[in-house]
């Protein structure tokens, strides 16, 4: 029993420590009509990303709340060509195949 236990909480707490990280400029901000989530792509490869993450691109829930706060980050960062940090939640719930953010340094 204890070496299950044990098994369980290894293979339970290496995954959800492992989160998205990337660091770079914005390259294109996609935002379609009906869909609370404006999604968006670096110019730099996204490190430790799940395997939900297959498009390679983060994920801002705009009806949350700070979503329109990043969201306005995002927009202003790609304007001034800005480069910045995203650290993702590990998980793809706002959007199919696109890691949901924690959260965005513009650098």
């Amino acid at each position: 029993m204890h070496k299950f236990l044990f098994v369980f909480a290894t293979i339970f707490f290496s995954n959800s420590s492992l989160a998205g990280n990337a660091s770079g400029k914005i390259t294109s901000i996609f935002v379609a009509d009906g869909t609370p989530s404006a999604l968006f792509m670096l110019n730099s490869s996204i490190s430790e990303t799940p395997r939900c993450n297959e498009a390679k691109r983060f994920s801002i829930n705009l009806a949350k709340p700070g979503g329109m706060a990043a969201y306005i980050a995002i927009l202003e960062a790609k304007k001034q060509g800005y480069e910045v940090s995203v650290e993702g939640l590990n998980t793809c719930v706002n959007e199919w195949r696109s890691e949901d953010i924690k959260n965005i340094l513009l650098n």
